[in-house]
């Protein structure tokens, strides 16, 4: 169900009652379904099958996630979505140009991270960097 909230949460406008109404009916069958988890934890914990109960929370999490998206356009959980799907597919992107052999440009941060060069007695200033763009390519 995660793919059908991050498409709500990117198209926030759109007003296709089609689309809500699937995300609607999945994400509540998701919720009984975590629901029924959370019972047979509580009521037979002699029978508990963890990555039933901890699909089942995820899903109830993501579901009241997604209403409250709905009734009140903010959401807890929208901003880590999106930004691990937009990581995911730059590095979906990456592997394409790597498998196809084109060259992949990556640009150095604007900001240093890791470990400061003053770690190591230099300053930033100091450093030398090769270059502001590094190339890989394909090694056969």
């Amino acid at each position: 169900m995660l793919p059908q909230y991050i498409y709500c949460y990117r198209d926030s406008e759109n007003t296709c009652p089609l689309v809500s109404s699937y995300v609607l009916t999945m994400g509540g069958y998701r919720m009984v379904f975590g629901l029924s988890w959370l019972y047979h934890y509580l009521v037979m914990p002699y029978y508990l099958d963890v990555s039933s109960l901890v699909s089942g929370i995820l899903g109830i999490v993501f579901f009241c996630d997604y209403l409250l998206f709905k009734v009140s356009k903010r959401s807890t959980l929208s901003h880590m979505c999106l930004s691990v799907d937009d990581t995911i597919r730059e590095a979906e992107e990456a592997a394409r140009d790597i498998v196809a052999g084109e060259a992949i440009l990556l640009e150095q941060p604007s900001t240093p991270r890791g470990v400061a060069p003053e770690k190591f007695g230099k300053s930033f200033a100091e450093v030398e960097l090769s270059t502001d763009v590094v190339i890989y390519h394909r090694v056969c």
